[in-house]
């Protein structure tokens, strides 16, 4: 179905960000001169605002149309990165990034899950957007230090929003609302504990918080070592 295509490119946009995370903030510690305390605020400004608008989900998913919502998410997504191509300050850079990461970045990923798990087959469609997902980050980490020595902050907006754009020609694919908008039965009941979304989400977070404390600094620790960033 090409609306899950859509929505795997869209999550593969949405979350690259994090795959080469590392790349990204060299890349800002090396063109800003930013110390090691403002690489982890860059970070945070990062994934904060993606988290947060995913866990706003439930109030703002079934309120607007998910195609229009795409448009806008690609559409900050493109605008975002393409003014991060000719900052030249710290809190220039932070200000552009936070609502990025949120309108765009953010939403863009909640939708991007909320139109996969319309699917027939969940568990096989979502296997697939992580390993396209997996690949645009791999790809992103291998080609990107290449280019960040003489391009720095562009490289990775660039990347960002050409992955970005991949997906656009099947917007029009993109469903305007879920086809199973109600989870409640006519007698009220639930079809599942609350507890369970909420247990996952708190897994997610566990780990994210403990992936992401490390992998964010991999380059500047790979750096300090005298690592060469390819070789990082």
């Amino acid at each position: 179905r090409v609306e899950m295509k859509f929505a795997i490119l869209l999550s593969a946009a949405s979350v690259a960000i994090f795959n080469f995370l590392p790349v990204y903030l060299g890349a800002a510690a090396e063109s800003l001169n930013l110390t090691a305390d403002k690489v982890g605020v860059l970070a945070s400004v990062e994934l904060v605002p993606i988290a947060l608008a995913a866990a706003l989900g439930p109030l703002w998913i079934t309120r607007f149309n998910w195609r229009k919502l795409a448009g806008f998410s690609i559409a900050i997504m493109v605008l975002g990165n393409l003014i991060c191509t000719t900052v030249e300050s710290y809190s220039a850079l932070i200000w552009v990034r936070a609502p990025t990461a949120f309108f765009g970045n953010g939403i863009g990923y909640a939708l991007a899950l909320s139109i996969l798990s319309e699917s027939e087959k969940p568990d096989r469609i979502f296997g697939i957007a992580i390993i396209v997902q997996v690949l645009v980050g791999a790809l992103g980490l291998f080609f990107l230090p290449y280019l960040t020595p003489d391009l720095g902050l562009a490289a990775p907006s660039l990347f960002i929003i050409a992955t970005a754009l991949v997906g656009l020609p099947f917007l029009s694919q993109c469903p305007e609302q879920s086809a199973k908008l109600s989870t409640i039965s006519s007698d009220g009941s639930k079809p599942y504990p609350l507890y369970l979304p909420l247990l996952g989400l708190a897994i997610h977070a566990v780990w994210y918080i403990n992936v992401g404390s490390f992998w964010a600094f991999v380059e500047r620790i790979g750096d300090t070592a005298g690592l060469a960033s390819t070789e990082i």
